[in-house]
Parts: structure tokens; sequence; C-alpha cells
């Protein structure tokens, strides 16, 4: 919605280049799909230059509306229409203000709110003459007097109703752009990808500030670093995997999971993060003790019903925590070597 995107959006509005679609989203309960708008599309040929000359490609420009989006525009608009005439009705002139300062002050209110193209303000000014004595006391029948002219200022708001009906019009609008081919993804795929947009985000985020930051970054050889993002990916993909598993089968029961946040373990969700899942694995040790060639683990706390549960839903057996004890042996060659004793242990 930059540049000249919205006048391009205002002109197909107004003269629709081509027939609504409506258009439907599987709702949260019970899963069957509700209309959620409607929507068309417009095929665009972008233009490009490049070192070897000019270039296109072609677009699909998917134009969509929310009935919901568009009424909660509406309603924060109207809401504002009238914050905007309060503030204007609670001003009232100066003693030294003219007729033109007032107008302009408050004008300038209804401007610095970004509505000066629905709301404008009139304002008049009556003058009628009022009777001033020239003694000072109780006035009589004989106290001398004259005729002195004052005036009143007052401001009437007026709406702009066509400016404000054509502008909730253009509202819940938005615009996707897309090169697939409608075979791949029809204007109904549009919506649902759209909707899931934000499970790839949360990957990004991961990545940024998240379980897997990338930066700072250490290394500077290239194929360090292609390593290191290599290495980040996978283990993102297995983090996604948890998120989805565990959340999958939360859903066939209904059921949601407590005690994953710290200091409110009374708090359920049905959608618990990879972060959190794996944060209540936190604190348990492993007792690892050399016998002669032998490296003998073994695990010291018991698992928790907490721990328990996020394993079963997650298809992880709990066996793999319940060996009493995990012996690797160790050649005693390598044994004499402390680093080679680290491995085992980290294994």
């Amino acid at each position: 919605m930059t540049g000249h995107v919205p006048n391009q959006l205002d002109a197909w509005i107004n003269q629709l280049p081509t027939a609504l679609k409506d258009l439907y989203v599987k709702g949260k309960k019970g899963g069957e799909f509700r209309k959620m708008g409607q929507g068309f599309e417009v095929e665009k040929v972008m233009t490009g230059v490049k070192e070897l000359g000019a270039f296109e490609w072609p677009e699909r420009w998917i134009v969509v509306r929310s009935d919901r989006h568009a009424k909660k525009q509406q309603l924060g608009f109207l809401k504002q229409l009238e914050q905007v005439e309060t503030t204007v009705n609670a001003t009232r002139p100066q003693t030294t203000e003219s007729r033109a300062d007032w107008e302009r002050r408050l004008n300038k209110i209804i401007s610095e709110q970004g509505v000066s193209k629905f709301l404008t303000v009139q304002v008049q000014e009556t003058t009628r003459r009022q009777k001033h004595y020239l003694r000072p006391g109780r006035p009589t029948a004989q106290t001398p007097y004259r005729w002195e002219p004052e005036s009143e200022l007052s401001g009437r708001i007026e709406r702009h109703e066509a400016a404000i009906e054509a502008h909730q019009q253009g509202m819940g609008w938005r615009i996707y752009v897309s090169n697939a081919d409608p075979s791949q993804m029809t204007l109904q795929n549009s919506i649902e990808y759209y909707r899931d947009e934000y499970t790839v985000e949360r990957g990004f985020h991961r990545f940024k500030e998240g379980a897997l930051p990338i930066l700072p970054l250490f290394v500077r050889i290239n194929e360090r670093i292609n390593g290191l993002v290599f290495i980040l990916f996978l283990c993102l993909q297995v983090i996604t995997l948890i998120d989805f598993v565990a959340r999958r089968e939360l859903e066939k029961t209904g059921e949601k999971l407590a005690g994953l946040v710290p200091g409110n373990p009374k708090m359920a969700t049905a959608r618990p993060t990879a972060e959190r899942l794996l944060e209540a694995f936190k604190g348990i040790h492993l007792f690892i003790e050399k016998r002669g060639d032998m490296i003998i683990g073994n695990v010291v706390e018991k698992l928790s019903p907490l721990q328990e549960k996020i394993l079963s839903l997650l298809k992880i057996p709990k066996e793999i925590y319940d060996l009493s004890f995990i012996t690797t042996r160790v050649n005693d060659d390598h044994a004499r070597s402390e680093g080679n004793i680290d491995l085992a242990m980290a294994t």
C-alpha cells in the first residue's frame, strides 16, 4: 500500500475489473467453512532493467476484502471521528481570539488527526447589544447607560458523509502478489496460504532473535558460514516438527497442556511452542562414572508427569530416560585421552 498502489486499488474497487468471488476459511470450532469475504484477481506484466537489458515477468495481483477486517476498520474510523468531534466541541475560544483565529485553531486539531477530508468546522459570530451602566452600584431608572456591542463565537462541526462513505468502502481490502500458476494456487488457496504465513515468519524470527539466533556471527570463512547456516536449518526443522506434532496430538484429544509457563503452573495451552516443551526438560542430569575401560551413565532425576506427557505427545519412548544406566566401552588407548572421554560423555 505504498506508491501508486493505493490509487490503483481505489480504481479497481470503484470499477471492478472482473466479477467478485466469495471466499471461505475454515473455522476454529468444528472445522466448518465460513464466508470471510470476496475477492478478484488481475494479471499484470511487470518490467525491469538488468545489465543485459529490459526484461518482464507476469504477476497475479490477488485483491481480497475481509468482512471482519472491514468492520473492525470501520468501527475504529467512526470512533476516531467521534473522538475528534468531542475534542473540538470541548475547545473554547480565548478572550482575545478572533473568529478567524479560533476557526483556524479548530481546523488545525482536525488536520493533525488526519481527518480533515471528513470533518470541517464552521465558526459563527453573533453580535448583540449589551446595556452598560455608567455608575457603580444598583442601577435605577435615572442611572445613565450606553449600549455596547458584544460578540459571541460558536462552532459547528460538519461531516462530509459522501467522503466518509467512500472511505469506508475502501476498508478491509488487501493485495497479495504471486507468480504462481492458477493451477498451483487458486484465488481460494491464496487466502489459506496467507493465513498460514505466520508459521514461516516464526522460523525467520527464531533465526533473528529467537531460539536459533544466527547473529552475532563469529566465523568469517564462507565454508564455515555455510555449514553453520545448514546446521541451524536442520535445528529449525526439528523445532518446527516438535511444534507440529505436539499441537496435532493435543488437537486429536482436545486437551491442553499446563505447567509450561514459569510462575503460572495452571496456565494451559493447546498450542505449545517447542521452546517451552524443551525448557520443561531443563535440570535433568546424567551422572557419568568411568570404571576401567567402561563409562557408565545414570540418569539422576525421575521424569515428572509433565515430561512424560510431552514425550508421549512427541511419540518418543520414555525408556530413553528410564534406563538405569548407559554404558559405553572405551578403548584403553583412547581412554587415556580426556578429550575422548568427554566425547563419550557427550554421546
